[in-house]
């Protein structure tokens, strides 16, 4: 029982660390064009994912890199994007 116990509090605490809070999807006043440009002004009023960690090499720590993500729809689509930017070595 003790066993199991604490099996159990310790994948809530790994589970925890891992989480994602919640996002918003944003309602696209006009079809995005998917195009590879990024265009930040249909995004403005949309929420933003910016607290990302990292899996490798230290699982859990604050992300090396910055990213951006944003979430939309309209009438007949879904749409991810996501800016990352990467140092270059």
């Amino acid at each position: 029982m003790k066993k199991l116990l604490i099996v159990i509090i310790l994948g809530i605490i790994a589970s925890s660390a891992y989480s994602q809070n919640s996002l918003r999807a944003y309602r696209l006043s006009k079809a995005i064009k998917i195009d590879g440009i990024f265009e930040p002004e249909s995004w403005l009023l949309a929420d933003s994912a910016t607290s990302f960690v990292q899996m490798e090499p230290v699982p859990g720590d604050k992300s090396s890199e910055s990213t951006v993500a944003w979430f939309g729809y309209d009438e007949s689509n879904i749409y991810a994007v996501i800016n990352v930017t990467s140092q270059v070595l």
